[in-house]
């Protein structure tokens, strides 16, 4: 009969390789956000065939770094559409972007690679559109890179560059820092933090700098709330380009397995 040892019972107590086996590893909170807030073509509650288009790509650059947090540069270009290149009345009105302004400005691609350069100036990716370092794009709801980003770039036959691999939906952390439901749109959100909302709403980089400014306030910290770390993703893409858990993926999953079954069955 094995040898008791106190207070172990019948168990054998953990060894020194058991102990070493269990450690988890710590997540590090990133160094920097990337605040995003596309604006896209839309007529109401019409559909726009064959698929909406960005027609404006702002960004505003944070770096984290407790009550040190701050805005370090911005990015923004409005953007040609080529399948709906006639904006609809109602998307002037919502957005505040009329014809002139895309009529003069580049398409997708050449803003995309604009943006990428820019990314790529303040270090945070390489020549291959890798992520460099601890960051990631944040954003006010999946919409932007889960929806419309990834279908345009899918679309149009592009490469998704791997940077937009993961990212931060604020409303996800709002909720749990704050302990209130992200309800009423992001101007709502902004104020319900007694902050003021500056510009006007549906500008892609105004949302932005005033998506930016919630981060600031959850980074800086408040007495009432106290600060919080960002330190993960909320979401990300799947091997197939498609975010995790959506019809997308799961379709495709489902396709990749039954493609697998008859090859395999076929040996």
């Amino acid at each position: 009969m094995p040898k008791v040892r106190p207070g172990w019972g019948s168990l054998r107590p953990p060894s020194a390789r058991d102990m070493g086996r269990k450690r988890t590893k710590v997540a590090k909170p990133f160094d920097f956000l990337v605040v995003l807030d596309f604006e896209w073509t839309a007529d109401n509650r019409q559909p726009v065939k064959p698929i909406n288009e960005i027609t404006q790509f702002p960004s505003v650059l944070v770096k984290l770094n407790g009550r040190e947090s701050c805005v370090i540069d911005e990015f923004n270009s409005y953007v040609k559409p080529t399948f709906n290149p006639q904006l609809s009345d109602f998307a002037i009105r919502l957005t505040g972007i009329t014809q002139d302004m895309v009529d003069s400005s580049p398409v997708f691609e050449s803003v995309l690679e604009s943006y990428l350069l820019w990314l790529h100036t303040h270090g945070l990716i390489n020549d291959s559109h890798e992520r460099v370092g601890n960051w990631a794009i944040c954003t006010w709801s999946d919409a932007d890179i889960g929806g419309q980003l990834i279908k345009e770039i899918k679309h149009k036959g592009f490469e998704i560059p791997p940077c937009f691999d993961k990212w931060v939906n604020l409303k996800v952390f709002y909720k749990q820092h704050y302990r209130i439901e992200p309800k009423g749109g992001l101007q709502k959100c902004v104020e319900r933090l007694g902050l003021k909302f500056e510009g006007r709403a549906h500008d892609g980089l105004v949302d932005s700098r005033n998506t930016a400014s919630i981060v600031l306030h959850m980074a800086r910290g408040s007495p009432l709330y106290g600060s919080f770390v960002f330190k993960r993703a909320t979401r990300g893409l799947d091997r197939d380009g498609n975010p995790y858990g959506s019809r997308a993926a799961i379709a495709a999953r489902e396709e990749r397995l039954a493609k697998e079954k008859a090859e395999s069955k076929e040996k």
